[in-house]
């Protein structure tokens, strides 16, 4: 499982989950991930370009969850039908990506609608008889999971066991989503200056035993081989059996665990 290589014959499915949350807009998180979320598609565009062709090695897709209780598609395409925006983005520093960050966390919506997006994938691919490589999903979130609540004339956004419960059943539906070179691979970088940054724990006594970290490391997929050897030549201290997440990313960090996830491209 896990072996194959991005490419035409077995493109790859990259899909980012990007909290825009109020909560977000402190300390410029939200542009950030943003502009790391662009890079990261650079170079899967870079690495899936030989000459002036611009091969078909992974459909793209961006998901922002935010606002009043929805997750939306920002961007979903091949990689070629990016390439004209990120390049010119990168030409003119700018970036293709929204830097929302307003209203609730529906988290659970975010990982159903991913799902869809991935089932269609592999069904695409199936009804071709064609090659596959596993899905990647990476989320990036600075909380944990809300669902909408009336209270009064408003709108108010709720934590608590049946937010959790709803977005990890979401979760896990999608990491148990098969194709032939392995189930859908979920990681999970929880942005955050306020705590001690652990990357890629093998076990809850490695983090640090906030509830957020529990929460985003039970939904969190184990690295495979081709990660590990990525995470160590990245600098990561990471063995067989940790898990694809990060708690209190730092701005350093965050850009690695994402390569260190898109090692198919390679």
């Amino acid at each position: 499982m896990y072996e194959n290589k991005w490419s035409a014959a077995t493109p790859g499915c990259l899909v980012f989950l990007v909290d825009q949350s109020t909560s977000m807009s402190s300390d410029g998180k939200a542009a950030n991930a943003a502009r790391v979320i662009q890079s990261s598609i650079i170079d899967v565009l870079i690495s899936s370009t030989k000459g002036d062709e611009v091969r078909p090695r992974a459909n793209v897709v961006v998901i922002g969850y935010g606002g009043a209780n929805e997750a939306k598609v920002i961007r979903h395409g091949w990689i070629e039908e990016w390439a004209e925006d990120l390049l010119a983005a990168k030409d003119n520093g700018t970036c293709i990506i929204p830097a929302e960050a307003d209203g609730l966390t529906p988290m659970a919506e975010a990982f159903s609608l991913a799902k869809d997006i991935v089932d269609a994938f592999i069904k695409e691919r199936a009804d071709k008889n064609a090659g596959i490589s596993a899905p990647i999903v990476i989320n990036i979130t600075d909380g944990m999971p809300t669902i909408a609540k009336e209270q009064g004339d408003m709108i108010i956004g709720e934590t608590g066991p049946d937010a959790d419960s709803m977005a990890k059943n979401a979760a896990e539906a999608l990491m148990n989503t098969s194709t032939p070179d392995g189930n859908v691979l979920l990681m999970n970088a929880h942005i955050s200056n306020d705590g001690s940054e652990v990357v890629c724990p093998a076990n809850l006594s490695s983090t640090i035993g906030s509830h957020e970290a529990e929460f985003l490391f039970s939904i969190s997929s184990p690295l495979t081989a081709k990660m590990i050897t990525m995470g160590k030549n990245l600098g990561f201290n990471v063995t067989d059996g940790c898990k694809g997440f990060v708690a209190n990313a730092r701005k350093s960090t965050l850009p690695r665990f994402i390569e260190m996830g898109s090692t198919p491209t390679k």
